[in-house]
């Protein structure tokens, strides 16, 4: 498996007030393999990003070796997939494709996306056929340009249950739909384990860990390792599904932080991650070795 980490950890990452190059050469330096990018409002990677300025990235990309390893957004916080306003469901639509599209010409292999943000309810068994249906024609898109579509387990009100989910992202009859399981969401409900065993397939997962505190009445995102996830179990669950991909580590920029070292943290969080599963894979060469 390859290490990356969101281009939301850095400082301007959020805004798409920070160079995607200079955030590459720095993910880079702390250790990582690649990093996720983000289609912003304004930036380098933006909704309103022409062609032109996008084959110029490209290049400064493969000049300096970088490697991407997935774009995700948070535009779709507030524009939902399923909304009852045809305006806004239309919006987020478009949003997904433009990721699409700068995905193929950045040879991005993935995106993930929330499904849809529950609001003004009107019937949630309507609200799953809308994704569905949405979703089914993002699959189509997704195959025009190669790119992976990876919907992704989001606290907005929909597919809250390991089940659920992975009824929905299975049920998704595409080669170029899958899930992009986040662990620390998961946690929140349901030891993310149980989320993972239910899947057919994953296609992206994002490294986050909660801690629970007062009664488990409050839940706060910490560094991975510094949580209640169990990382053992988590990453033997994954490796049975046989993920090769990316595990990417998804915080935000923390002030009064040297950034640089914060990095390299993190980067050793991810490296102890994944020998937990390495190490759960010798054992099992073992036995099977001394049959």
């Amino acid at each position: 498996m390859k290490k990356s980490i969101t281009i939301w950890a850095l400082k301007g990452g959020i805004s798409g007030n920070i160079s995607v190059i200079n955030a590459l050469k720095e993910v880079k330096m702390a250790g990582f393999d690649g990093l996720e990018v983000s289609l912003w409002e304004n930036g380098d990677i933006a909704y309103n990003s022409k062609l032109s300025d996008i084959h110029q990235l490209k290049k400064s990309i493969d000049n300096i070796g970088g490697e991407i390893s997935s774009m995700s957004t948070l535009l779709l916080n507030n524009i939902s997939l399923i909304s009852q306003e045809k305006s806004e469901r239309n919006k987020a639509y478009h949003i997904c494709q433009k990721m699409l599209d700068i995905a193929h010409e950045l040879n991005i292999p993935s995106i993930s996306i929330s499904p849809g943000k529950i609001s003004n309810i009107f019937s949630y068994k309507d609200c799953i056929l809308r994704a569905e249906e949405q979703i089914k024609g993002l699959a189509e898109y997704a195959e025009k340009k190669q790119v992976l579509l990876c919907v992704e387990n989001v606290w907005q009100g929909l597919l809250l249950s390991p089940i659920e989910f992975a009824n929905f992202c299975n049920s998704i009859d595409s080669g170029w739909v899958s899930s992009c399981i986040d662990i620390g969401n998961a946690a929140f409900f349901t030891p993310p384990d149980l989320w993972i065993n239910e899947l057919n397939r994953i296609g992206k997962v994002h490294i986050t860990d909660i801690r629970k505190r007062r009664n488990n009445t409050l839940i706060e995102f910490v560094n991975p390792l510094e949580g209640q996830v169990n990382w053992k179990e988590v990453m033997q669950s994954i490796r049975k599904l046989k993920y090769n991909g990316y595990l990417t580590i998804e915080t935000f920029a923390k002030h009064g932080q040297s950034q640089f070292e914060s990095l390299k943290v993190l980067n050793m969080s991810l490296e102890k991650i994944i020998l937990m599963g390495k190490t759960n894979e010798k054992k099992i060469d073992n036995i099977s070795t001394s049959r």
